[in-house]
């Protein structure tokens, strides 16, 4: 093998592997139980943040988790309201309506023909563009949430096992940290 050849583990890798946003989709589920599927959606992300304060440990400064923030937002392609006018109207009559959302990425390269899904319960919705447009452009919102990140449940992850791979824990591990 010359020096130009990828290893057996990176060929398992190849750039078909990685994961393609066209697959993504996302679902709403409001407080009657009903489940939507929003057909729309252009992109959707959520995180989660450790909140951290500063400790003082001799003259380094260190640090520790006090909390978790959990924020993220989706746009959607704007076709019809979506129930959003009832939102703002619940905020106006003093209602924090919640909602649930599930996210789910697949992709037929997957390893193992995997999805990732993520369910958040009780998400609420931080800001709502009453309306925007622009000439020659197709309108889009972009909704930013908030939830709390003990209610983020993983239904569905893509892993991978060193299995099958000339690799064994130490060596993938040792790769991971090279790259």
């Amino acid at each position: 093998m010359d020096n130009y050849s990828r290893n057996a583990y990176d060929r398992k890798f190849t750039g078909r592997r990685r994961l393609s946003g066209n697959y993504g989709r996302l679902y709403i589920i409001d407080n009657n139980g009903n489940t939507m599927p929003v057909f729309e959606v252009n992109a959707f992300n959520a995180k989660i943040t450790a909140d951290r304060d500063d400790v003082i440990v001799g003259i380094s400064k260190d640090s520790k988790i006090v909390s978790l923030t959990g924020e993220g937002e989706f746009t959607v392609k704007y076709v019809f309201d979506r129930g959003f006018t009832q939102l703002v109207k619940e905020w106006q009559r003093g209602h924090d309506t919640r909602i649930t959302l599930i996210g789910t990425l697949s992709d037929p390269d997957a390893l193992g023909n995997g999805e990732e899904k993520i369910k958040i319960d009780e998400c609420w919705i931080n800001e709502m563009e009453i309306m925007n447009f622009e000439k020659g452009s197709v309108v889009e919102r972009t909704i930013p949430f908030g939830f709390a990140p003990e209610l983020v449940t993983f239904e569905n992850s893509i892993s991978y096992s060193v299995e099958g791979t000339d690799m064994n824990s130490s060596e993938l591990s040792e790769y991971v940290s090279e790259t």
